[in-house]
């Protein structure tokens, strides 16, 4: 069974979102959508999971299934308590990492006029990371435990 090119253009769309979002934490030059995209999901899985759509998708599940199973996601500078919670209460606390950014001396050398000169100082991520009201456990996870089990580094949690 073969999908529709509509059904393909909205997988196309939607692979380029996540490769966006894997490359955005290698490349500076390009955004880091990872914040918006649980907003769409549920619009994503509405239009995808319709009778018509649901029988021509070359998928079993649909889009949060696999980006649930597939993803991880982190603050990146977006220094939101509340994006934060949204973001674990759709995904869920495992998928879910702290991160600063980029720190200035990254860019010492870029024109200070581009778009991916960083908007916070690692000072501004750390003073927030101290107010965000988490459960102890949560806030470990998501502060360290995940990043430890993502990259499987040689560290106890």
């Amino acid at each position: 069974m073969t999908a529709s090119p509509r059904s393909r253009s909205s997988l196309v769309t939607l692979a380029k979102s996540k490769l966006h979002t894997c490359i955005g934490y290698v490349i500076p030059s390009l955004a880091n959508p990872s914040t918006s995209i649980p907003l769409n999901l549920w619009r994503a899985d509405h239009w995808y999971n319709k009778p018509s759509k649901k029988a021509a998708r070359p998928s079993k599940e649909d889009y949060t299934y696999y980006f649930k199973h597939n993803v991880h996601i982190t603050t990146s500078g977006n220094f939101s308590t509340q994006g934060l919670k949204f973001c674990i209460n759709e995904l869920g606390a495992d998928r879910c990492l702290y991160s600063i950014g980029k720190p200035p001396e990254f860019f010492h050398n870029i024109r200070a006029n581009r778009i991916d000169t960083p908007y916070d100082s690692v000072e501004d991520g750390q003073a927030w990371w101290r107010t965000v009201d988490l459960a102890d456990d949560v806030k470990w996870d998501v502060g360290r435990n995940n990043a430890i089990r993502l990259f499987k580094l040689p560290l106890e949690i």
